[in-house]
């Protein structure tokens, strides 16, 4: 019979049999023994009995027959105590495997008790949290509907908020449209009446004028003969405390009489420079906060400020009304000028964009999104793109008002804060905040010129250079007072003026038309007239 030894309680019994075997093989010798003097025992025995005679062989017989029913229970006894003794040491294992399975099966138990103690506890602490968690819900719940109570009232409130808005800014519109085309209104009667006054003067005049008087041309004044020569400016003339805040912007009339000033004070001043000290004429307000640029146009009628309120708005120099009033840009604006054809106006803005606006409908026609802040902005209509823009990111860009887009971009080497188109619309003047000026010939898109000094330092993001109107010499204020002044051919610094404005930073520069003029404003207020 084969034994299957792939399991394991057969393997165990062979294996305690072998134990067993190895521990009663040295009691076998002595049983053999003891087996082979018995049966030397019962030879001698019998062998004694056939010696002594046949009286005795009857009664040996009998003890010889017992004898060996006593050797035979003998041997059947120590044949069961063999088997007995093996009972008792498998019964002794048995009994010491059991106890350990026991002992494994207590330890076992407790630990599955203390464990199932754990989880009692822990269903306990979740079922707690658990109702917490429902209550808490709840709460919530109850909370969440009074809020959406509450979001639905206020959205209502909201809307009609939203409509009466509406409703006032409409009602609003429409006052302001009424009151703009009143104000242009009043101020074409006012430029008619003087029209007819200047009309009535001409023809008085001509009645009077002797037969031999001779007519120079059409006009009478001849403005391109305006322009004498470029002199280098050497003293102070004349310091005017002109406002009470920063002077941003200068710029003249082409009669060479007048110039205007803006300021941070929400105001644009005009000076009257014809007599041995300077006039102030007129004052123009409606600004809400501060005027970076100013413009003049072409019939010298109109003066246009770039207003940090997100405003552009021009005024009526004769009057000093306020004619239009352009909103639509959503940050300050830095710079605006006006086209040549004298009905459209550019401007530039801390919004990152460029727009176009038509005076005639009174509202913005082109919009050019940038991708960078506004700085300054020229115009110049003898070149394919009239408006040239100055940008954070330390470029020029070029644009055409028929498209949305740039057509030319000039890299430089620093922010742009000032442009200032030459006399004869062929070169760009261009101050960066690399502490230098460069002038850019655009007909080839190039650098032509660069200017520095050891001394200059740029005022600020917005301070203001120009070029001489005869382009021998320009311009540039500088943050320790002083007046730089270059000239335009050989980059030589001609004059530093530095004695007007202290150690206030020089933020704004305008040269007269005739060349031998140039004033300058500073963060103190002060305007200088230097000769």
């Amino acid at each position: 019979m084969s034994v299957d030894i792939g399991e394991p309680w057969r393997n165990l019994i062979l294996h305690r049999l072998k134990d067993e075997t190895n521990k009663t093989k040295p009691f076998e010798r002595f049983f053999d023994s003891y087996r082979t003097v018995c049966d030397r025992l019962s030879r001698v025995t019998k062998n004694d009995a056939r010696r002594r005679g046949s009286s005795f062989d009857v009664e040996d017989s009998a003890l010889a027959e017992k004898l060996e029913d006593l050797q035979a229970t003998h041997q059947e006894m120590l044949k069961k105590k063999e088997v007995n003794d093996q009972r008792l040491i498998t019964a002794k294992y048995d009994v010491e495997r059991l106890e350990k399975e026991k002992l494994a099966l207590l330890n076992e138990r407790n630990k599955t008790l203390k464990k199932c103690e754990e989880l009692q506890k822990k269903a306990a602490h979740i079922s707690d949290y658990a109702a917490e968690t429902e209550q808490a819900m709840t709460v919530l719940k109850e909370e969440h509907r009074e809020m959406q109570a509450l979001n639905k009232k206020l959205s209502e409130n909201l809307r009609q908020c939203e409509m009466d808005r509406d409703d006032l800014l409409k009602r609003l519109i429409e006052l302001k449209m009424k009151q703009d085309e009143m104000v242009c209104w009043e101020a074409e009667q006012a430029e008619e009446r003087l029209h007819q006054v200047k009309i009535e003067q001409i023809n008085e005049n001509v009645k009077n004028m002797p037969d031999n008087f001779e007519f120079v041309n059409e006009l009478g004044d001849d403005l391109n003969n305006y322009f004498c020569c470029d002199v280098l400016p050497s003293y102070l003339r004349d310091k005017i405390e002109a406002h009470t805040g920063d002077v941003t912007d200068l710029i003249w009339l082409q009669n060479g009489e007048t110039f205007f000033s803006a300021s941070s004070d929400h105001t644009v001043l005009e000076y009257d420079v014809s007599g041995t000290v300077p006039v102030k004429r007129a004052k123009f307000t409606g600004s809400t906060q501060g005027i970076m640029r100013l413009d003049v146009n072409i019939e010298q009628t109109m003066v246009l400020g770039a207003c940090n309120d997100k405003k552009l708005r021009i005024w009526g120099i004769a009057d000093q009304r306020c004619r239009h009033e352009l909103t639509g840009h959503t940050d300050k604006v830095v710079t605006a000028k006006f086209l040549a054809n004298g009905t459209e106006v550019a401007s530039g803005s801390s919004d990152r964009t460029v727009k176009l606006w038509d005076l005639r409908q009174r509202r913005c026609v082109r919009t050019c999104m940038v991708g960078s802040t506004v700085f300054d902005l020229v115009t110049n209509d003898k070149i394919g793109c009239p408006i040239i823009s100055g940008h954070y990111d330390k470029k020029i860009r070029f644009w055409d008002p028929r498209t949305e887009h740039e057509v030319e971009t000039l890299p430089m080497e620093g922010k742009i804060t000032s442009l200032c188109v030459s006399s004869d619309s062929l070169s760009l003047l261009c101050a960066t905040r690399d502490e230098t000026l460069s002038l850019i010939d655009l007909r080839m898109m190039e650098s032509a010129y660069v200017y520095s000094s050891e001394q200059y330092r740029t005022t600020s993001d917005y301070s203001k250079c120009c070029i001489s109107p005869g382009m021998q010499y320009i311009a540039a204020g500088s943050a320790d007072g002083s007046v730089f002044v270059w000239n335009l051919r050989s980059t030589k610094l001609e004059k530093t003026l530095s004695k007007g404005h202290g150690t206030s930073p020089v933020l704004a520069l305008a040269w007269h038309p005739r060349g031998n003029i140039l004033i300058s404003g500073d963060k103190k207020r002060t305007v200088c007239v230097w000769r």
